[in-house]
């Protein structure tokens, strides 16, 4: 397992928006990657195994499912108690990133949400958003919570949860959102119509700096 020093700073717990972009990263097959997905809540067996099969196939990795573990009560959001900040389930999960694995990602079916520097700040001070990477880091918290926006099918909701999935874990190897509309990593822009218009696979450019 790779060592990485965790620092807990808000540049670490966003999903490469801005500032100074980090060298992703290269994974190759003698790297053996090790990633589990550890469910947080009742999480069905459904959408577990479809974000183990999604992690497997693009990252070539071994993937395994923990079981599932409660969500913290401290994570709870001060502003709706509902909701839990994903910032805080980033900082559980990497206290619980077992030894010998890579990554950990952290699914659940509740409303994560983060604070953006937007305006106005009511609107954005507790944002609920679909998932939330370390970007590099160790770990990343996928919701199905918003999966069902547009009367999605459950064929969709699955194949949003794979593209989140897959995108998150992308950060955690300092990929930065891309400029191109049909990769995973492109920018959601808070528009689930945006995940949609994706291809589910990474861009030649994003697959060429993780992946040889």
């Amino acid at each position: 397992m790779r060592n990485f020093f965790i620092s807990f700073i808000a540049s670490l717990l966003v999903s490469c928006g801005g500032g100074e972009l980090p060298v992703p990263h290269s994974i190759n097959e003698k790297d053996s990657l090790v990633i589990i997905v550890q469910p947080l809540g009742t999480v069905s067996w459904d959408y577990q195994h479809e974000v183990a099969e999604a992690l497997r196939i693009h990252y070539s990795a071994r993937v395994s499912i923990a079981e599932t573990i409660a969500l913290p009560e401290h994570a709870r959001s001060p502003f709706a108690r509902e909701r839990y900040r994903a910032d805080t389930l980033l900082r559980f999960l990497n206290l619980h990133l077992p030894e010998g694995t890579d990554r950990i990602m952290g699914l659940t079916t509740v409303d994560i949400t983060t604070t953006k520097s937007k305006e106005p700040q009511w609107k954005y001070r507790d944002w609920g958003i679909f998932g939330l990477g370390q970007c590099p880091g160790d770990a990343c918290i996928v919701s199905s919570f918003r999966l069902g926006a547009r009367n999605a099918s459950a064929e969709l909701k699955r194949e949003r949860l794979r593209k989140i999935a897959v995108h998150e874990i992308g950060h955690t190897f300092g990929l930065p959102h891309c400029r191109n509309e049909k990769c995973i990593m492109n920018d959601a822009a808070e528009k689930i119509a945006t995940i949609d218009a994706e291809k589910e696979n990474l861009c030649s450019d994003c697959k060429r700096l993780v992946l040889r």
